[in-house]
């Protein structure tokens, strides 16, 4: 249960980063208001349709499996962050963003229902107030860390992309599958 405790907290720090930086990035490149509002909406958009898709995929190929995508797909957002010059780059991060939340959200509700016995609640409450406050932590973060770095984003991106490959290695590692005999 702690490695879906601190996978929370390390994937909203890092959502709670690009979530404040994007807009401001999107409006740098010359995107409109109505672009930058798109934007920040369309992967919630893409995330409530690939939930299901997820809880598919994790019931038929293995939460661990499921985890482990949605771990290394925030990977692939952090990353094309370096490249992405416009709308549609910038979608194609947000894709990936969603495609992450979802299999990381219903992996994640899937190891806490299965792993914490009689103490579903207790374990809920604190991924929970994890993910809250890493997704505050990372705006914050991601405020001072453009302004040191004289309002520029490559530094907040690689730190993005760092922290992102954290949770990976702790899924691969501290998360186990449990096949039905």
């Amino acid at each position: 249960m702690a490695t879906v405790i601190a996978e929370s907290f390390l994937g909203r720090l890092t959502f709670g980063m690009v979530s404040f930086a994007l807009p401001l990035y999107a409006l740098h490149l010359g995107l409109s208001l109505s672009e930058i509002g798109i934007l920040v909406s369309i992967r919630t958009v893409i995330a409530l349709g690939l939930k299901p898709v997820g809880g598919w995929a994790s019931d038929r190929v293995g939460m661990r499996a499921v985890y482990l995508a949605g771990t290394f797909a925030r990977m692939l957002a952090a990353a094309a962050l370096f490249f992405a010059d416009s709308l549609l780059t910038l979608t194609l991060v947000r894709f990936f963003q969603a495609a992450s939340a979802a299999g990381r959200d219903v992996a994640s509700l899937s190891a806490i229902a299965r792993d914490a016995d009689d103490r579903v609640g207790t374990i809920y409450s604190w991924y929970a107030s994890a993910k809250h406050v890493g997704g505050v932590t990372g705006a914050g973060l991601a405020g001072l860390i453009i302004s040191a770095s004289g309002d520029g984003f490559e530094l907040l991106f690689a730190l993005v992309l760092a922290l992102s490959a954290l949770p990976t290695v702790g899924v691969r590692f501290g998360l186990r599958e449990v096949r039905d005999e």
